[in-house]
């Protein structure tokens, strides 16, 4: 039984505080990934869980038990570094063993055990090499065999495909899950990669400003984001957002403008909502995905439950073979819009105004905290702005 729990943990360096109010529990067996850009306080949680960083405050459980006190070596656990770490003067099979060996387990124990993590690892044909005659997948699995011989209750993995390219990245998370799968342990990633993040967690506990802004599973956190930094931070594209002004409270809706090119009408419930928010023209966020909005013409929009459609300025596209992304700008609005579109739509040059129109069943609103407002299923109603006319 290995599983994780965090209450109320601080961290302080001196009148520094880097993590605050941490509270979380990891499943027995559960994949968990921390994830949140650089400096927000992941791989400083990861260390304490570890042993390697003090607790300021706060109590951390381990298979039930208070571990606050405990050292890192009586945790239960096995963690893999960024860096390999491996010692080049001795063989694959030495580093893998060296941890056995001082525990003066028999010799042949250690061989049976550093010869099932090999054929697990895919790595046994590499026992009688040195690191240096591996290229960097190979040691990076070298550095998690020397991890699962020990036979932890819980595995910490700190960023350990960030030294891999492109392509090993791919193999490796693939690789990672089959393991996890086979070996049912507790894992706990870190990474700054949301696609590493979004393909291997079970769940995933995203990271901000020395806090955890949200914690659910890959599809909760891309579908229900709590906040707009989590929307923003999770996908590729990122979520575009357009800045609203609001129009009017209508019944049981809001009326938002996007200046100069449309009006929304969309169904919140006001009651909760702080009054400066309903003041008009109290600003307001509306996030979309780039496969929620689409090119299209007014009739075809309404038709597929699309808003009506309204003009924006092409600026250049990414062609990926599978579709094509289209970056968008618009008057009033900062930075450009990404949509994703079909690889075979015809596509308009750069400069050239082109009609889109949002699935506003899917759209986000946020408001001037960044917290997701929650919405009805049904858009009431939405309309064309006048002066886009």
């Amino acid at each position: 039984m290995a599983e994780v729990s965090l209450h109320q943990i601080r961290k302080s360096y001196g009148s520094q505080t880097v993590l605050q109010d941490i509270n979380l529990h990891i499943r027995d067996g559960e994949f968990m990934v921390f994830v949140g850009p650089s400096g927000c306080g992941k791989s400083t949680l990861l260390r304490m869980i570890a042993g390697l960083e003090e607790i300021t405050d706060g109590e951390l459980q381990i298979a039930g038990v208070r571990a606050n006190e405990t050292a890192p070596a009586q945790r239960g656990l096995a963690m893999v570094f960024q860096s390999y770490a491996l010692y080049p003067h001795m063989t694959v099979y030495e580093n893998m063993a060296f941890a056995l060996s001082l525990t003066r387990m028999a010799k042949a124990e250690i061989r049976k055990a550093v010869e099932q993590a090999a054929e697990k690892l895919q790595i046994s044909h590499l026992l009688d090499r040195k690191p240096k005659d591996l290229s960097g997948g190979q040691r990076q699995r070298v550095a998690i065999g020397r991890a699962i011989v020990r036979q932890p209750q819980l595995f910490l993995l700190d960023e350990p495909l960030s030294n891999l390219d492109a392509s090993l990245r791919v193999q490796t998370r693939i690789e990672l899950s089959r393991l996890h799968q086979e070996l049912q342990s507790t894992m706990i990633y870190v990474t700054h990669d949301q696609v590493e993040a979004m393909t291997l967690g079970q769940r995933i506990a995203v990271f901000h400003a020395g806090g955890i802004a949200q914690v659910g599973t890959p599809m909760e956190l891309y579908h229900q984001p709590a906040t707009q930094f989590v929307a923003g931070f999770l996908g590729s594209p990122k979520m575009n957002f357009f800045q609203l002004r609001l129009l009017e409270v209508q019944p049981a809706a809001l009326r938002l403008s996007l200046p100069g090119l449309a009006e929304f009408s969309i169904p919140v419930s006001s009651a909760a909502l702080p009054s400066a928010q309903l003041q008009p023209g109290a600003v307001w966020t509306l996030g979309v995905r780039a496969e929620h909005w689409q090119l299209s013409n007014a009739q075809s929009a309404a038709e597929a439950g699309y808003s009506d459609s309204f003009t924006l300025q092409l600026g250049f596209v990414e062609q990926l073979g599978d579709s094509n992304v289209l970056y968008l700008s618009a008057a009033g609005q900062q930075g450009m819009f990404a949509m994703r579109v079909s690889a075979a739509a015809a596509l308009p040059a750069p400069g050239q105004s082109v009609q889109v129109s949002l699935n506003l069943a899917h759209c986000h609103l946020f408001d001037t905290d960044g917290q997701a407002v929650q919405r009805s299923e049904t858009v009431v109603s939405v309309q064309l702005a006048q002066s886009a006319s």
